[in-house]
């Protein structure tokens, strides 16, 4: 299987519900902008300890390709730095309303860490930063920061004030990762705004490294026969379906390759494509505004 990276051809030994499970499981693409990132994050990383920390907020579309490098990333640095017991890196996901209680009480339980949720909020703050610092962890990733937003100004300013404050305590560095609403949410603050500097994770546009995406997307999904994802036509029609999202491109392949392992076809092509009946994303959001009619219950 010539057009197959060995690991990837190896998996064509198993039966078939056992190659679309492993077909279903994420791969992490190297890309240029990707690999940028990555340096950005490994000089925050191995930033010196200071006062004033510099911290990141990387943004973009949603699905987009974001919480996936820096959860990749975290990954990495967790796996690869010899510290026992430690964690490098701590990665959350930001409370769904700007809550320093809800953020303490997110991040006790990502670290198993019993705790009263109900507890002092002080009390919490003091547990992390402890835990943190026993751990030797140096970089704290938010995710979907965007969150922010479902909070007042006042109650905003107090959320990113408890960043700063627990930035400036532990001395380790912050990542911010949301959509382009989060941006937004850091500008309310000046200081902030200063202290993240953004890094913004654009939608591909059709060109080479597209192309160069699309054949390693190809060479790592286990199909006996080889699809050409890079060609023109195929090209193309991927990127009109995934609009330059990287989650939609591995989420159309993906779901293209379980439909030929099941239908025998072993390949993608342009009507494997076309019987996926994919929708872009942005008719979805237009559909999610449309009022539905009778008809929308009808068998």
């Amino acid at each position: 299987m010539n057009h197959l990276l060995p690991q990837a051809a190896e998996l064509l030994e198993l039966s078939d519900p056992e190659r679309i499970k492993a077909i279903r499981v994420p791969k992490w693409i190297n890309y240029p902008r990707a690999m940028d990132l990555f340096d950005k994050l490994e000089d925050l990383f191995t930033y010196p300890s200071v006062a004033r920390m510099p911290s990141l907020l990387i943004w973009g579309d949603s699905n987009a390709g974001k919480s996936m490098l820096v959860t990749y990333f975290c990954r990495l640095k967790n796996a690869s730095e010899k510290i026992e017991p430690g964690l490098p890196v701590l990665m959350v996901e930001a409370p769904a309303t700007p809550s320093d209680r809800e953020f303490f009480s997110i991040c006790l339980e990502r670290l198993c860490a019993p705790h009263k949720v109900n507890d002092r909020l002080e009390n919490l703050r003091s547990q992390l930063s402890g835990l943190l610092r026993s751990l030797e962890t140096r970089m704290l990733i938010i995710d979907e920061v965007h969150n922010l937003l479902a909070g007042s100004g006042a109650r905003q300013r107090a959320f990113l004030n408890t960043l700063r404050r627990l930035s400036n305590g532990l001395q380790i560095g912050l990542v911010a990762v949301g959509t382009e609403e989060a941006r937004n949410a850091f500008r309310v603050d000046p200081q902030m705004a200063n202290r993240f500097e953004p890094v913004k994770l654009p939608r591909w546009e059709d060109g080479e490294n597209f192309r160069k995406l699309l054949f390693s997307f190809e060479v790592s999904t286990p199909l006996r026969n080889p699809s050409h994802l890079a060609s023109n036509d195929m090209a193309l029609r991927l990127m009109t379906m995934s609009e330059g999202l990287l989650g939609e491109v591995a989420r159309i392949i993906s779901r293209a390759a379980v439909e030929a392992v099941r239908t025998g076809r072993e390949q993608i092509d342009a009507a494997s494509l076309k019987s996926l009946n994919w929708i872009p994303p942005s008719a979805r959001r237009e559909c999610a505004f449309e009022p539905l009619g009778d008809e929308a219950f009808t068998d």
